[in-house]
């Protein structure tokens, strides 16, 4: 994140999800090592992220085998609420259904194909404390330690990206599909079950879609 001499909201800067703040006028070896050093760091965290999901049951992980199932999103939910409520962090849950832009009548296989490159995006956006499940063609996201403020933030960067994307199909290797996406978004400070929450955000989605 580079910035001028001027800048003055550093605090907001890093809340708003910058690792790094440098100044544009430093000298061009500061800036390369910084760069790399962050890139090294999200190097090691994608690794992370990759081990920790390896060790979880193929039970808990979605048909795409790319993110987790909604079945254990009811399971981990209830931790991380009882987790937020015991630290006074903020804890919000962001959901995205992605609908195809195609004429054709996409396959089973087709489908499948676009949901695992759509995940493959998700999860690769998304910090290592954060929960990625998907459920047919939505996706739900917990962010922990994360306002509603700056999910949104978070859910315009995703939105932006995938439909800003074109995804590869099985059935036919020369066509390229894109994809819009709806998304409702569920602060879970006045709520108090995994249940009710995943049952508000789930209406709240499909009432998005109508």
């Amino acid at each position: 994140f580079l910035i001028e001499d001027d800048f003055r909201d550093e605090s907001q800067a890093y809340k708003n999800g910058a690792r790094d703040l440098i100044n544009i006028k430093a000298e061009q070896e500061e800036i390369s090592s910084r760069i790399l050093e962050l890139a090294n760091y999200h190097r090691v965290h994608e690794q992370i992220k990759e081990e920790i999901f390896s060790i979880i049951p193929k039970a808990y992980r979605d048909e795409t085998d790319t993110v987790f199932s909604f079945q254990f999103f009811g399971k981990h939910l209830a931790r991380l609420m009882e987790d937020a409520q015991a630290a006074d962090e903020p804890l919000t849950l962001l959901a995205l259904k992605l609908i195809p832009n195609s004429r054709n009548t996409l396959t089973q296989a087709d489908n499948l194909s676009i949901q695992r490159q759509a995940a493959e995006i998700i999860k690769n956006m998304v910090r290592m404390q954060d929960f990625v499940c998907r459920d047919k063609e939505a996706f739900y996201l917990a962010f922990y330690g994360t306002n509603e403020d700056n999910t949104v933030i978070i859910r315009d960067r995703l939105i932006s990206l995938i439909e800003d994307s074109a995804f590869h199909i099985t059935s036919d290797p020369t066509a390229l599909v894109t994809l819009s996406a709806q998304s409702t978004i569920l602060n879970l400070d006045d709520i108090e079950t995994a249940d009710r929450a995943i049952s508000i955000l789930s209406s709240e989605l499909e009432h998005a879609s109508t």
